[in-house]
C-alpha cells in the first residue's frame, strides 16, 4: 500500500479507502493536523492485536477527527478511550473522562463522564428523571449536535463495520464493546439517533449494501454487521439479534454455564428475575406474545450483544428479558417500555432495551474509568495520552 504525506501525517493514497493508513506512533499528529477532503468520512484500523491492542481513527463529515484506542490488560480486562482535540484549547482530551465530583462520603465519586454530565448516575436517572435529569439531557443533547458528538455517533458503527473480518483471536471483539455501550445510553438516553448515514462512502457501494441485505426481512433494520444493527429509527444498536437466525445449541459460555446450572433460558429468567410470576397467572397465548423454546435456544439468546460471539459475554438480566420480550413482540414494542402482558405466558419478567443497555453499560462503564487510572499512569511517554491528564 502505497502512503502520501499529508502534513506531518502519513496517510494512504486516496485510490485505496478505508484501509490501514497510520501508524499508532503518530496518532497525536494525526489529530492535530489539518483535516482534509470535507464531506469525504473515513475510518482506518492502524492496529488490531490482543498484544498491542486497538487504534483506529476516523475522520467525520465535517473534517472532526477522532482516535478510538483499547487494549487488553490484566485478566483481559477491557481499557478504551475515545481521544480528538478541543477546538476551544487545542489539547487533546479524552471524551469520556474521570468524573471530578464526590461522592456523599466525600470520596472521589467512581463515574465517567461525557461533556462534564456523569453517565453512570445520569443512566440509572434516565427512568425516574430525578437529580436535574432534563439539565444533564440538554446538555448531552448540544454536545451531540457539536462536531465531536456528532463524530462521535458518526464513527461508531463506521469503526464497528471496518473490524469485521480482522479478528484473528476472539477476543479482539471486545476492543469494541465500550465503545458501543456508550453508544447505546448515549442514544437512549437523549433519543439522538444518528444511524449509519455515510455508510456508501466509509465502506463502498459492494459492502454497504452487503450490511443492508443482511437485514432480515422481518427485522426492524436498515443494515446490519456481526456485532451491530442500525434500525428504521437510525439507533445503532448493539444488543438486537437476528429473529431468522440458525437454531444451534446455548452457548457454552452462556449465563446457565457460568452459574454451574443445566437450565433453559427460560429458567434462568424465572431463577435470575424478580419479582416471580406465579403459575396461575400465566395467559394461554400461542404464537404472537410468546417466545417459543426454538427460539430461545439460539446461539447467545439471553446475553448482551447480538448473539455472534463477542467476547467476553456478558450478561445479565435485563439481557435476558429483552431478548424474550423482542422475540415475543418484536423490537419496536420493547425499547422504552414493554407491552403489559409482555412474559406472563411463561412467568417472566420482561425489559426494554433501554433496560438492558443500562444494564450493559454498567458493565463496561469502568473500562474508560480502567484506562484513565492505570494507563495515563504512563503518560510522559504514551503517545496517546491527553496533555490535560500529563503529569
Amino acid at each position: 500500500m502505497r502512503l502520501t504525506p499529508v502534513g506531518d501525517v502519513q496517510i494512504q493514497d486516496e485510490s485505496q479507502p478505508n484501509e490501514t493508513v497510520l501508524d499508532p506512533s503518530i496518532a497525536r499528529e494525526y489529530l492535530h493536523a489539518a483535516s482534509k477532503e470535507l464531506g469525504n468520512p473515513r475510518i482506518n484500523v492502524a492496529r488490531y492485536e490482543s498484544s498491542q491492542g486497538l487504534i483506529a481513527t476516523y475522520q467525520a463529515a465535517s473534517g472532526k477527527r477522532i482516535v478510538f484506542a483499547a487494549n487488553l490488560g490484566p485478566e483481559g480486562k477491557i481499557r478504551a478511550q475515545a481521544l480528538h482535540v478541543n477546538p476551544t484549547t487545542g489539547k487533546l482530551e479524552g471524551i469520556i473522562n474521570r468524573s471530578k465530583d464526590v461522592g456523599d462520603d466525600g470520596k472521589p465519586l467512581r463515574d465517567v463522564t461525557i461533556d462534564g454530565v456523569n453517565m453512570r448516575a445520569f443512566i440509572k436517572n434516565s427512568v425516574q428523571k430525578t437529580n436535574g435529569h432534563a439539565e444533564k439531557e440538554s446538555r448531552l443533547k448540544h454536545f451531540l449536535a457539536d462536531d465531536t458528538g456528532d463524530a462521535f455517533l458518526e464513527g461508531l458503527p463506521a469503526l464497528y463495520a471496518a473490524l469485521e473480518g480482522m479478528e484473528s483471536e476472539a477476543e479482539l471483539a471486545s476492543l469494541a464493546a465500550p465503545f458501543g455501550a456508550v453508544a447505546m445510553v448515549l442514544q437512549l438516553g437523549t433519543k439522538e439517533f444518528r444511524g449509519f448515514k455515510h455508510v456508501d462512502k466509509v465502506l463502498g457501494a459492494n459492502k454497504a449494501q452487503a450490511m443492508r441485505n443482511a437485514c432480515d426481512p422481518a427485522d426492524d433494520c436498515v443494515a446490519r454487521g456481526k456485532h451491530f444493527v442500525i434500525h428504521r429509527s437510525g439507533l445503532f444498536d448493539v444488543l438486537g439479534k437476528q429473529k431468522n437466525r440458525v437454531v444451534g445449541q446455548i452457548a457454552p459460555s452462556s449465563i446457565a454455564m457460568a452459574l454451574s446450572v443445566k437450565s433453559t433460558p427460560v429458567e434462568m429468567i424465572r431463577r435470575l428475575s424478580s419479582p416471580i410470576l406465579p403459575p396461575q397467572h400465566a395467559l394461554n397465548l400461542d404464537g404472537d406474545g410468546r417466545c417459543v423454546q426454538a427460539s430461545m435456544d439460539r446461539v447467545g439468546f439471553g446475553m448482551c450483544g447480538t448473539g455472534m460471539g463477542l467476547w467476553p459475554e456478558v450478561g445479565t438480566i435485563q439481557c435476558l428479558g429483552h431478548d424474550y420480550c423482542v422475540c415475543a413482540h418484536g423490537n419496536l414494542a420493547c425499547v422504552f417500555s414493554t407491552p403489559s402482558a409482555c412474559g406472563l405466558a411463561d412467568g417472566v419478567v420482561c425489559y426494554s432495551l433501554i433496560d438492558a443497555a443500562i444494564s450493559y453499560f454498567e458493565n463496561m462503564w469502568d473500562c474508560f474509568f480502567e484506562w484513565l487510572d492505570i494507563m495515563f499512569g504512563a503518560c510522559p511517554s504514551d503517545q496517546l495520552c491527553p496533555e490535560t491528564e500529563r503529569k
